[in-house]
């Protein structure tokens, strides 16, 4: 609970993982969660920056609370951070500045997880 800054990859493939709670990860580098298959929830109250495919494959993923998050990915461009994720019905926290953080519009990975999936999204 304690882990602050994490590298590339540290979960990647942990495919008996279902739910995670971090409360002091304020950064996830690229790939941190990656193929986790199993993952459903996931709580990172303080996480401010997701590296470029952070959730990508994360295929259960039903619920995602991000409040604090202010980067998804390196660019507002579309960096997989929740690639290949679709048919979900998926609850996402984010900061209100995130739905218009690319000209006006939403980061592009959170528009591409909305035009694959049901998602609600919660402002903070």
């Amino acid at each position: 609970p304690a882990l602050t800054i994490a590298s590339d990859q540290f979960f990647q493939s942990c495919n008996s993982l279902t739910s995670i709670s971090l409360p002091a990860l304020t950064i996830a580098s690229d790939q941190f969660f990656q193929s986790c298959n199993s993952l459903t929830t996931v709580d990172l109250p303080t996480l401010t920056t997701a590296g470029d495919k952070c959730f990508n494959e994360c295929t259960l993923l039903t619920s995602i609370s991000l409040p604090l998050c202010t980067s998804l990915g390196s660019s507002v461009g579309i960096n997989q951070v929740f690639g290949d994720i679709s048919g979900n019905t998926i609850t996402l926290t984010i900061p209100a500045s995130l739905m218009t953080i690319n000209g006006g519009d939403p980061d592009e990975d959170i528009q591409k997880l909305t035009d694959d999936n049901t998602v609600t999204i919660i402002t903070t």
